[in-house]
C-alpha cells in the first residue's frame, strides 16, 4: 500500500482523477472503479496503467460493462474478451462476490451441501456454513440476520462445539439451510445511479425489534427528465444483545448503526451539494445523554467531512 500511496502523491499534479483512485478505490490488489462518462473512464484507465507502471506493476484483468471501453485494452489484460450470458461461470469474483459485467449486477456466492446425517449438525457446522456466506456490502442482512439469531440461541443453551442441536433448533436449522441456496439467485445492480444525474441524495433508514436492529443505505438521483432512480447501497445488521435491553436503547443502537454505516460510506462516496442529514424516526429525548451524544458526535463527524 505505502508504493501505490506513493505512486499517488508523486502523481496527483499531472494525474489527480487517477492519483486519487489509489487512496479510495484499492481493496489489496482489487481496483475497482468507474465513471459517469466513456470518455473519462478511457482516460482514467490509461492514466492509472501509467502510474502504476513506473513501479513495474502492470494492471491486468480488466473488466467492464462497456464493449468500447474493453476495445481499448490489449485483449491480453482482460479478464472477459466478450460479453457473456448472466451465468456463474461467466461472472468476474470481486471481493468475494460475483459480478457480472454484461448486466452490472452483483451476485453473492452461496455454495452449501446439505448435511448427509442429521445427527453431524452442531454448533461449529452451523457456524462454519452461516460464515461461509460472504456478503460485504450487507445486500442480504435481513436474510443473515436470522441465521445469527439462531447461533445465539445455541451459545444460550450452552452447547458443546461438537454437541448434538436440539431438536427444536434442528427443525429451523433444517428449513434455513434448504432456503440459503436459493441467495445464489439473487442479482443486486452495481450501478447505484442514474445517468445525468442533477440531484443525488443519500437515504438511510434504521430499525429494530427485541431480537435485532439494522440499517441501510440508499442512493437517490434524479435525471434531466425528473426520473428517480433509488437503489440499495449497503446495509447492516446486529443480534441484540442477549441481556434483556430495552427498546429505547435499542432505537438508540440503530440510529447509532446508521451513523456509523453513513461516515464510513461517505469516506468512498464524494456526494457535492446538500449537508447530509441521518434524520431519526425514534423518540430519542429518553435516552441517557451519554449515548445520546455518540450520536450528536457522528452527525457532527458526518457534516464536518464536507467543510
Amino acid at each position: 500500500m505505502w508504493c501505490l500511496n506513493k505512486l499517488a502523491e508523486d502523481n496527483a499534479q499531472l494525474h489527480p482523477k487517477a492519483a486519487q483512485m489509489s487512496h479510495n478505490d484499492f481493496y489489496v490488489d482489487d481496483l475497482l472503479s468507474g465513471s459517469q462518462t466513456l470518455a473519462e473512464a478511457i482516460q482514467l484507465q490509461k492514466d492509472k496503467s501509467s502510474i502504476l507502471q513506473q513501479a513495474g506493476f502492470l494492471l491486468r484483468k480488466w473488466a467492464s460493462n462497456n464493449l468500447e471501453l474493453l476495445a481499448t485494452i490489449p485483449e491480453n489484460l482482460r479478464e472477459t474478451q466478450n460479453v457473456l450470458p448472466l451465468d456463474k461461470e461467466d461472472s468476474v469474483s470481486t471481493l468475494g462476490l460475483l459480478w457480472n459485467p454484461t448486466s452490472d449486477q452483483f451476485q453473492l456466492k452461496c455454495q452449501i451441501t446439505s448435511t448427509a446425517e442429521v445427527h453431524t449438525t452442531n454448533k461449529h457446522s452451523i457456524l462454519s456454513t452461516v460464515a461461509s456466506v460472504f456478503d460485504p456490502l450487507g445486500l442480504i442482512s435481513p436474510i443473515i440476520i436470522s441465521c445469527k439469531i439462531l447461533l445465539q440461541k445455541l451459545w444460550q443453551a450452552k452447547l458443546q462445539q461438537d454437541e448434538p442441536v436440539p431438536t427444536p433448533l434442528l427443525h429451523k436449522w433444517s428449513r434455513m439451510q434448504q432456503q440459503l441456496p436459493s441467495v445464489s439467485h439473487i442479482t443486486i445492480n452495481h450501478k447505484v445511479l442514474c445517468a445525468n444525474a442533477t440531484d443525488i441524495q443519500f437515504h438511510g433508514f434504521s430499525d429494530n425489534s427485541e431480537r435485532a436492529y439494522g440499517a441501510s443505505l440508499y442512493f437517490c438521483s434524479t435525471d434531466l427528465y425528473g426520473e428517480i432512480t433509488c437503489e440499495l447501497l449497503c446495509a447492516i445488521s446486529k443480534v441484540a444483545p442477549i441481556k434483556k435491553t430495552t427498546l429505547p436503547r435499542l432505537e438508540v443502537c440503530s440510529a447509532l448503526l446508521l451513523a456509523n454505516l453513513y461516515k464510513k460510506a461517505n469516506r468512498t462516496h464524494f456526494l457535492i451539494g446538500e449537508p447530509l442529514t441521518t434524520l431519526s424516526s425514534k423518540d430519542l429525548t429518553n435516552i441517557k445523554f451519554n449515548r445520546l451524544s455518540r450520536w450528536h458526535q457522528l452527525q457532527q463527524q458526518v457534516q464536518q467531512f464536507w467543510k
